[in-house]
């Protein structure tokens, strides 16, 4: 029946507690002052559901899991949201209020990535876990993209995500080397110049009356704004002529990677997804079944992990352990009969007995 989709599987079903995530995930270039101003008023829109009875808000807190200890960051927040007992609610289901409550958000404050999990008694991360891995990273990447787009039309996938996403804009300075050698600098000391302008550098002190105060020397942050003010910066040579980046270097604007993974020292990258509505083990089936007509491109290898991966195991060990326990309960009744045949006679009804026939 499970082969048929009658019955659902799923390792462990998290059940209704009432309690669920929401994590925003605001644009990149959001701050944290923006973020915070914003999920001011989400969490009083929330607070204002007759159903809530509590919400505790992580602004720019991790985003990856109950418990995580991973560093955040400025364009997130995470809601834990307790609703109040289901005879205050009429029996309102948990997943039904997460679901309407993300529609209204998303209408309401529009521009922000809304994604729900609910909370059971046992902490879980994400149940459908993929990870592919290749010896190119672009491929892999790819590949990962599309997957993740065919995942997104499958009922029952929600929140689906890629562990490598583009990472925070920002600006590379391309030197050229021959023109550096010509003008007396390296770029050791071209990086430490751009480090200190921008980044600053708090090496020195100022102790006044027995208080030490740290002093960070950078440029104003009027002359550090934007793209010409990297170009205008001028860097002094060995010789004390001053020469502006530009003359020596380029810039282009790109994104800096948000995580770079390995799996057998190869890249890789980790697709996860929530099961909403249906059975986790349910979804992943779909997904194996989109994988076997549509293989993956050479190279390219596909390895199950979460849930999944120890549902699987649980279920191909309970298929051992069936057999053999049939193993032993013949070799126990051939003791009892004396005999190697009568023993047959008894468990051929068994599959018989299951229909009711015997």
């Amino acid at each position: 029946m499970m082969k048929q989709g009658i019955i659902g599987k799923e390792l462990i079903a998290t059940g209704d507690q009432g309690k669920f995530l929401l994590g925003l995930e605001f644009d990149k270039n959001t701050s944290i002052q923006q973020n915070n101003l914003i999920s001011e008023k989400i969490e009083t829109y929330i607070l204002q559901q007759p159903e809530v009875a509590t919400l505790f808000s992580n602004v720019g807190g991790p985003s990856t899991g109950i418990g995580s200890l991973g560093v955040g960051s400025a364009n997130k927040s995470e809601f834990t949201i307790q609703l109040k007992p289901k005879k205050e609610t009429n029996n309102l289901s948990t997943e039904k209020f997460m679901t309407d409550l993300r529609e209204d958000l998303q209408t309401k404050f529009s521009g922000i990535n809304y994604s729900i999990s609910g909370l059971g008694l046992i902490p879980k991360t994400a149940p459908i876990e993929i990870t592919l891995s290749g010896s190119e990273l672009n491929r892999v990447m790819q590949t990962a993209q599309n997957l993740k787009m065919v995942i997104e039309k499958i009922p029952g996938a929600d929140n689906v995500r890629l562990s490598v996403e583009a990472g925070s804009p920002e600006l590379k300075v391309i030197p050229d080397r021959d023109k550096m050698q010509r003008l007396g600098l390296n770029t050791a000391y071209v990086g430490m110049n751009l480090r200190t302008a921008f980044s600053g550098n708090d090496d020195a002190s100022l102790t006044e009356n027995g208080t030490e105060y740290p002093v960070r020397i950078w440029l104003d942050k009027f002359s550090r704004q934007n793209y010409d003010d990297i170009n205008n910066l001028n860097i002094v040579n060995p010789m004390g002529i001053p020469i502006e980046v530009s003359q020596f270097a380029s810039i282009e604007k790109d994104n800096s990677p948000s995580l770079l993974e390995r799996k057998d020292r190869q890249p890789a990258v980790t697709l996860t997804a929530d099961a909403l509505g249906r059975p986790s083990g349910t979804v992943a089936d779909e997904v194996v079944a989109y994988v076997k007509n549509n293989p993956l491109p050479n190279g390219i290898e596909m390895t199950w992990g979460s849930d999944i991966k120890r549902q699987n195991d649980s279920f191909g060990a309970l298929g051992s352990v069936l057999i053999i326990s049939f193993i032993l309960i013949y070799l126990i009744m051939v003791a009892l009969y004396d005999s190697y045949i009568y023993p047959f006679v008894a468990l051929f009804a068994i599959p018989v007995a299951a229909i009711g026939a015997f």
